[in-house]
């Protein structure tokens, strides 16, 4: 019933929020120590979780290990060169996971992306309102 509780008692749990200014840096050591001998999996935003206390959290072994697929660190267009993920050495600990976050890039969900737009568009010429829409306010 509330983010405490969420990470208490919890053997794994996911992180799915959307960035916003909301949760940014929501999640800090004092959540991850009660997440204490439990998993983490961030597949949301890595902003979400402040980064140098995932870092302490998965070196001292507070968390048992953590699934990531997203960063702090990404080239950029200005600057394609590889970087590292993070400014914390996370990607050379041996309770960590790492995978690219390009769950976008496969061509089924790319065709879920055009049917979703393509349902937008109708909507919005039968209607005037498209099926989903963005909140400015919330940023999502």
């Amino acid at each position: 019933t509330d983010l405490e509780s969420a990470f208490t008692d919890t053997d794994l749990l996911f992180v799915c929020l959307p960035l916003t200014k909301e949760t940014t840096g929501l999640v800090g050591l004092e959540l991850l120590r009660k997440l204490s001998g439990g998993y983490l999996v961030n597949v949301a935003r890595g902003e979400i979780i402040k980064e140098e206390d995932l870092y302490i959290a998965l070196k001292d072994n507070i968390l048992a290990g953590a699934g990531i697929d997203v960063w702090y660190n990404y080239p950029s267009a200005k600057n394609p060169e590889p970087i590292l993920p993070s400014k914390f050495p996370i990607h050379e600990l041996p309770n960590v996971v790492m995978s690219p976050h390009v769950a976008t890039h496969s061509k089924k969900a790319r065709d879920l992306d055009k049917a979703e737009t393509l349902q937008n568009l109708l909507a919005f010429l039968r209607t005037g309102r498209p099926v989903n829409v963005v909140d400015l306010d919330r940023a999502y």
